[in-house]
């Protein structure tokens, strides 16, 4: 997967470019928490954090909160979880979305507790994952939340 940037239309027509982005030093970025974005992502939010451009949340929903309500003008969003973000913030019509960085990627998956989860459960959801994968049912599942083309960039 990948992380797009989400700006308010209004920051959106003024600040339509990374580089745009980058020059305003009023412009802040909420993030969660030690969440890792991808190499190039991480090296952006690193440079905006040394300038004192990025505020940090707890989570996800905090963050498109926060965006919703103007304290903040831009926050970071995977495609499978910035649909139901933006319908729960009130921000589907009022964002735009840009893929600043279309030559970064990071693996996803899901974080079982060695503790909680057997190593025979947790190889049953992996097959299960694959298999998904293979008869089309996860790229079903993407396509529901996310358009055709995120869908299938996510799933290669």
């Amino acid at each position: 997967s990948r992380n797009y940037v989400v700006l308010k239309q209004t920051t959106a027509t003024r600040t339509p470019t990374r580089a745009a982005f980058d020059a305003n030093p009023k412009l802040k970025l909420a993030v969660v928490k030690a969440f890792k974005h991808g190499p190039s992502v991480d090296k952006w939010v690193d440079w905006l954090r040394a300038r004192g451009r990025v505020n940090e949340y707890s989570d996800s929903e905090m963050v498109a909160r926060v965006v919703s309500l103007g304290r903040e003008d831009a926050f970071l969003a995977e495609p499978g979880v910035v649909g139901p973000l933006l319908r729960h913030n009130g921000l589907d019509n009022a964002v735009n979305l840009f893929d600043w960085f279309p030559n970064d990627g990071f693996e996803a998956g899901l974080a079982l507790s060695r503790t909680l989860v057997s190593k025979e459960d947790a190889q049953r959801l992996r097959s299960a994952m694959q298999d998904m994968r293979q008869d089309g049912t996860l790229g079903r599942i993407y396509r529901e939340f996310v358009s055709a083309e995120i869908a299938r960039e996510a799933l290669r």
